[in-house]
């Protein structure tokens, strides 16, 4: 039993079916460079011209040949009338369709047609984050257990194990800054801030200025920490001297640097304790006039540890009373990582360019192929001059 070949209508019915089955079976096409279709409209306008142009010149090869035919014996010798009278009409429409078909592919292959996709995951870099401690005198303050650098200090050690694959460096500051480099040896930072007091820092007084400056220098220094996310951590009781921190937030910002604070202390005044060379107490801390200096989180302070994450577009967070917790801060920095994580997240698409350009190639290569003249002009000239050697 032979089957009917399809016809025309039926053929068409069966390929709008296929197409109804692939999109419901989950296929997912798409254009890598959808501006390119809009080259499409530009086909109409192409096979417009062809026609205007092969009017004009049938017009023009229909003069020369009345021309020619004047000249009767000229014509007859050269058979200038045969050629101007031979162009294949059917030749020329292939070659024409072969042309606009070529065209139409070639914009398919330019509009990058893509199936499938699959989510893949880019290599993960984690984060840059530098802990910015305060060592200044005012940190011995014993409104926290043991004091606040103590309890800073452990609270630090505590986010460094919380870390994976993330670099951290640490800034230590009173009136001066001192800086440990990006590692991922967390114990090595323990061991760093463990052994270091207030008691050995080069200059007293508190400069969260060039805390700041310091940091952002440890977190760009680096070309590679470009494409990583990029933290500096603040643990100060606000206390600040120079008054120059929220101006180096605003070139922290600049750096793509984001600034979290976690302030530290009470509003109420806390005395600062003494110590001797052994570490034993000697009583608290006074000025020259023998009068306790105290230490507090003012209301200005506050204020400007908050503009400085506001300008960075960070966080700020206040110790609860009597204790110090760096978790919220770990939660941010977990956030963080999430976003970069998401951000990485690609979709990968195969590639179907080839499926339109090869054909489009080949097409052309067949439009240059086909001639679209009855006589070839070549062939015209070959076999006149045969037959004028013979003569």
């Amino acid at each position: 039993m032979t089957r009917a070949p399809l016809s025309g209508p039926r053929a068409a019915r069966l390929v709008l079916l296929a197409a109804v089955l692939v999109m419901a079976g989950g296929c997912r096409m798409r254009m890598g460079n959808e501006w390119a279709l809009w080259l499409l409209a530009g086909l109409p306008l192409v096979i417009a011209l062809m026609i205007v142009g092969f009017v004009r010149r049938q017009r023009a090869l229909g003069r020369f040949a009345s021309g020619a035919a004047g000249q009767k014996e000229g014509a007859r010798r050269w058979g200038w009338e045969q050629l101007a009278l031979g162009v294949s009409l059917g030749r020329r429409a292939v070659k024409s369709v072969l042309l606009v078909l070529s065209l139409g592919l070639l914009v398919g292959a330019l509009a990058r047609p893509q199936y499938g996709g699959t989510e893949k995951m880019l290599k993960v870099k984690g984060i840059d984050l530098a802990v910015a401690l305060d060592f200044s005198k005012s940190m011995l303050a014993r409104d926290v257990r043991p004091d606040r650098i103590g309890l800073a200090k452990k609270e630090v050690e505590g986010l460094m194990g919380k870390l994976t694959g993330d670099r951290a460096g640490v800034v230590a500051f009173a009136g001066s800054a001192i800086s440990y480099p990006l590692t991922t040896d967390y114990e090595a930072i323990s061991l760093f801030l463990r052994d270091l007091s207030p008691n050995d820092m080069p200059l007293g007084g508190t400069d969260i200025g060039a805390a700041v400056e310091s940091g952002v220098k440890l977190l760009t220094a680096d070309p590679t920490s470009k494409k990583r996310a990029k933290v500096l951590l603040i643990i100060t009781d606000g206390e600040d001297h120079e008054g120059m921190g929220v101006e180096a937030s605003k070139l922290a910002a600049k750096s793509g640097v984001r600034i979290f604070v976690l302030g530290i202390g009470t509003g109420t005044a806390e005395l600062i304790p003494k110590y001797l060379d052994d570490g034993t107490q000697d009583g608290f801390q006074q000025d020259a006039d023998g009068k306790y200096i105290t230490t507090s989180l003012t209301p200005e302070g506050e204020g400007n540890l908050k503009t400085m994450a506001k300008n960075t577009q960070g966080i700020y967070i206040r110790s609860a009373p009597g204790k110090i917790s760096i978790f919220p801060v770990a939660e941010e920095i977990r956030k963080l990582k999430q976003a970069e994580l998401k951000a990485r997240k690609v979709t990968i698409y195969d590639e179907f360019y080839l499926w339109f350009l090869v054909p489009a190639v080949i097409l052309m290569m067949l439009e240059s192929l086909v001639n679209d003249s009855k006589v070839g002009i070549l062939r015209l000239i070959w076999r006149r001059r045969k037959e004028e050697e013979k003569t």
